[in-house]
């Protein structure tokens, strides 16, 4: 009898795995027992890696679910297009603008493969970096003169700050230099007319941080962390041109350089992003 009630933990861990593999409900747990024991850390261990494994299971739908969304669109635009361009006695010239139309939606289902497949390398560790001892401020500058025209064109001021010195890390310019540009696109894509958008580097001990802040809506708490997810479109967004990749990616790269990006609130309102990264010594 002590032996069955001691083992009770047990049975409980083996029918609810049981139920898990036979239903396909992710949603079972097995019951606590009381106090501190071993077993009772045991059934609290495992109902902790259920519910994380049920959390990345449900991402997972989510953006199977949002790429099967993004590429209905333009592959349903491509048929349409092609379907155009056969048919017979047709317009010569319109025929080559529905093959050009057609190269265009292409283009576009491609970045978003290519996109996701660099994401994917970056967290797995396989994606090439090719570092060097990098003036992050040359970076910063080169993003902000890259977006400036846009800038101008929706009246948004874009300024930069930073210091004489040089901001230096081990860091793939290339690389580098496309999270900073998503940052900076993102900030303008949200930031209304008559706003602003902020870019400013430093070195604060043994990290590089480098922000991108904007005065646009800003990002609700609850969809925080969510904007980092691939392929993910909050509300505010819906309406926004995009492919739900851009933030995806600008961590993907940061944490392949062994950095890490926030967002919080901007100082007088809107959305700030930090990125830090390891800074060479001294």
């Amino acid at each position: 009898m002590l032996a069955w009630r001691a083992t009770r933990p047990l049975r409980a861990v083996s029918l609810t795995a049981r139920r898990i593999v036979e239903t396909g409900d992710l949603a079972a747990r097995v019951p606590g027992p009381g106090g501190t024991g071993e077993l009772a850390v045991l059934v609290h261990q495992l109902n902790t890696l259920l519910e994380k494994n049920a959390t990345h299971v449900q991402v997972l739908r989510d953006t199977l679910d949002n790429l099967a969304h993004d590429l209905r669109t333009p592959l349903t635009r491509l048929r349409g297009t092609a379907e155009l361009a056969l048919q017979d006695g047709g317009d010569p010239a319109q025929a080559r603008e529905a093959l050009a139309d057609c190269i265009n939606e292409s283009d576009r289902v491609l970045h978003l493969l290519e996109t996701l497949l660099d994401i994917s390398a970056a967290e797995t560790g396989a994606l090439k970096l090719d570092r060097d001892l990098l003036d992050v401020r040359s970076v910063v500058e080169r993003a902000a003169d890259l977006y400036r025209e846009v800038a101008e064109v929706k009246e948004i001021a874009v300024t930069v700050e930073q210091p004489d010195a040089p901001v230096e890390a081990q860091a793939d310019a290339i690389r580098l230099g496309q999270a900073v540009n998503n940052l900076v696109d993102n900030a303008l894509k949200y930031t209304p007319s008559g706003g602003r958008v902020s870019l400013a580097v430093r070195r604060e001990g043994g990290r590089v941080i480098l922000t991108v802040s904007d005065s646009g809506p800003g990002v609700p708490v609850a969809e925080r962390q969510a904007v980092f997810r691939r392929l993910y479109r909050g509300d505010s967004s819906r309406s926004q041109r995009g492919l739900g990749l851009g933030l995806s990616l600008v961590k993907a790269i940061v944490e392949a350089h062994g950095g890490t990006v926030d967002l919080e609130d901007a100082p007088g309102g809107g959305a700030r992003f930090t990125v830090r990264l390891p800074a060479p010594a001294a």
